[in-house]
């Protein structure tokens, strides 16, 4: 069929339904760019093709799919990989941000993570697990953000948002390595 004679797609979602079959069984190169809406945009170059593919998802879709990739790589290799360290808490501090609209500061500043609409200071910690660690030397911050992600899924949910004082407060004494541990039960009360 010529170029001139194809329909071509009226949306994404046409697209991605049309070309399905053809991503399953050609090579393909993908590149993210980053979109205005904080979703990620596929551009696909199949061959035959005259024209890019752009398929949007969402940003949990793609933190879906590191997880997804984790257990899969888990399955083939018999070693626990998992997603964990900077990787989980840059994932928590992007959906903190997006949810609750904060302006994040630059990566990895000293004394808290972001800045909310009233000009506080916040911090945000995340875990897939049932608790976080906290410095022993305290926070700048005055509002705290746990986000927990599911450690299968990747899907986050904001499981505290207060004031960080409480927090600290309710934290064990700091251990050997400079870090206070909290169960995140014991933020809920």
């Amino acid at each position: 069929m010529s170029m001139k004679s194809r329909r071509l797609p009226n949306s994404n979602h046409e697209c991605a339904e049309e070309l399905s079959s053809e991503l399953a069984s050609h090579q393909f190169r993908n590149d993210l760019n980053r979109s205005a809406d904080r979703n990620q945009t596929f551009r696909t170059t199949l061959p035959n093709r005259r024209y890019p593919v752009s398929v949007k998802q969402s940003n949990a879709e793609l933190v879906h799919q590191i997880f997804q990739a984790c257990a899969e790589l888990s399955n083939r290799s018999g070693r626990s990989i998992s997603p964990d360290g900077h990787l989980v808490g840059s994932l928590g501090e992007l959906h903190a941000a997006n949810t609750l609209g904060l302006r994040l500061e630059t990566a990895s500043n000293a004394g808290f993570d972001a800045v909310d609409d009233q000009g506080r200071k916040v911090e945000i910690k995340t875990t897939t697990r049932s608790s976080i660690s906290l410095s022993a030397s305290g926070t700048q911050a005055e509002r705290l953000v746990v986000v927990k992600l599911d450690s299968v899924t990747g899907v986050a949910k904001i499981v505290y948002d207060g004031d960080a004082g409480v927090a600290w407060d309710r934290a064990g004494k700091p251990g050997k390595n400079g870090q206070r541990i909290l169960s995140i039960s014991k933020l809920a009360t």
